[in-house]
């Protein structure tokens, strides 16, 4: 077992016993900086060089960084994700091409902090396959090259994440418009000061207050 993988099992023993954010502060996402997602929820990560990645997301009903219409997505690693508390419901997608399709695969490309959607050319059908609803205490998994979409069930939930990276690239599906995609920055939250807060500074509920404060959103 790889030091990340002891690393998820531990965090997830921690979960269970209620000692989480004692075990986070000690862990090797400590010093992560808290990023907002495209997808409305905040996430830490780190990575090591093996391609595996530990991250902790954090999803509250009053995020208000949303790329609204464009949820459905793949990714380019095989996933498993622990539910610490709330519930998310997955939904998952079966593509079907079309040239007069509704939607338009979108390509994700990556900086350093932000990501950027480019226009394929592509277009396709969704058909919705399963709807599941996990919650705190379960696990679930999800294989790379899978398109689906990640929904908060409930005022807000907190996941636990390993991934694996297989390789590819990954890809958003959008309604198809002549308009341009967006780029997102993936900001960082920060402190008063300025500061990006971490998992060893700050506590998680006051991150979450510090993204949801007016200058912040």
């Amino acid at each position: 077992m790889g030091d990340m993988e002891k690393e998820f099992a531990a965090l997830i023993g921690a979960a269970r016993s209620g000692d989480l954010e004692a075990a986070l502060s000690k862990s090797v996402l400590r010093e992560a900086k808290v990023r907002r997602h495209p997808l409305n929820f905040l996430a830490a990560r780190v990575e090591d060089d093996a391609g595996q990645a530990l991250r902790l997301h954090l999803f509250d009903e009053r995020f208000r960084f949303k790329q609204t219409g464009l949820e459905v997505h793949d990714h380019t690693f095989d996933y498993e994700s622990f539910v610490v508390d709330g519930a998310v419901e997955q939904t998952i997608y079966e593509a079907i091409p079309d040239a007069g399709g509704a939607y338009e695969v979108l390509e994700v490309s990556y900086s350093h902090g932000g990501s950027a959607l480019q226009r394929s050319g592509r277009y396709l059908q969704l058909v919705e396959q399963r709807r599941e609803t996990f919650t705190a205490g379960e696990t679930y998994r999800l294989p790379h090259g899978v398109l689906h979409r990640l929904d908060l069930v409930g005022p807000s939930a907190t996941t636990l994440v390993l991934t694996r990276h297989v390789g590819g690239r990954p890809l958003t599906i959008g309604r198809s418009s002549g308009d341009n995609p967006p780029s997102t920055a993936r900001t960082p939250v920060c402190d008063t000061g300025g500061n990006p807060m971490t998992l060893s500074t700050h506590s998680i509920s006051r991150i979450v207050e510090a993204a949801l404060s007016a200058d912040q959103i």
